[in-house]
């Protein structure tokens, strides 16, 4: 049983063999009905409901409906299955840790807005939690949490943020200013507009938690103190990116001490 488990796991596309299946089924069903399409017409005559009747009546002659509404299905079936899959592995999934090595982070002129970034590799798993430290060298600072769907842009036509779906969480501070502000952006949309925290000082380590629940609940934390919440799709689970930026000012940090959980 157990080699049967590992064969399937190893060499079978689950998500593909689902979806096939039900497209399959979507098939069986349809031509179920057609089959039967007079029998189902005589029933609902006979019912509460004789318009259905009489508008089935209808789309025998001129099957635009049902057909319209199969090939929609057939469509959208590897989405429908990829939500359920992961709505189960949220569910019931196995959570893995594990400990990331610490990032220098140093201004990089070269990409837009400045930006320094390090795409984390999740295995094909589920992002649910980063914990990590900041030891700010700088007194300009941004750095932030960037969760996006696996086909996502990293980059936009507006630098950091793009339409994709995606959601990003950074915190800020400015210079000559001790006062550490978080923001979010929604796909590239601002929903949070840098709203206070706290006070720290340039070299003062921060630490930071990006959580998400099993109901899909984003969690940002700063120093253990919650800030903001919000439901995310769950398809945004699927990558993670850590970045800085320096929107044309000069950026120095150490990110150190980074757990990470993931869901298998």
């Amino acid at each position: 049983m157990n080699i049967f488990n590992n064969f399937f796991r190893k060499y079978i596309d689950k998500r593909k063999l689902y979806t096939d299946l039900f497209r399959i089924f979507l098939v069986g069903i349809f031509l179920i009905i057609w089959e039967n399409k007079n029998d189902i017409v005589i029933l609902f005559n006979d019912s509460i409901f004789p318009w259905i009747g009489i508008l089935l009546t209808y789309e025998i002659s001129i099957p635009i409906f049902p057909v319209f509404l199969l090939v929609i299905l057939l469509i959208y079936s590897s989405y429908i299955i990829n939500r359920l899959i992961r709505k189960k592995r949220i569910k019931s999934g196995k959570t893995v840790s594990r400990i990331i090595y610490d990032w220098e982070i140093t201004t990089e002129k070269n990409t837009p807005q400045w930006t320094n970034f390090k795409e984390i590799d999740l295995n094909n798993e589920l992002f649910k939690r980063i914990k990590l430290n900041i030891q700010p060298n700088s007194e300009y600072l941004r750095f932030g949490f960037k969760l996006l769907a696996k086909d996502a842009k990293t980059f936009g036509s507006r630098g950091i943020l793009n339409d994709d779906n995606n959601i990003l969480v950074h915190i800020g501070k400015q210079i000559n200013d001790d006062r550490i502000c978080y923001t979010s952006y929604l796909n590239g949309h601002k929903v949070i507009k840098d709203a206070f925290a706290i006070k720290s000082k340039s070299d003062k380590e921060i630490k930071l938690e990006l959580e998400v629940d099993n109901k899909n609940k984003l969690m940002f934390k700063i120093n253990d103190n919650q800030f903001y919440s919000t439901p995310i799709n769950s398809f945004i689970r699927e990558r993670l990116i850590l970045l800085a930026w320096g929107d044309g000012f000069e950026y120095n940090l150490k990110i150190k001490d980074i757990e990470l959980n993931t869901i298998k």
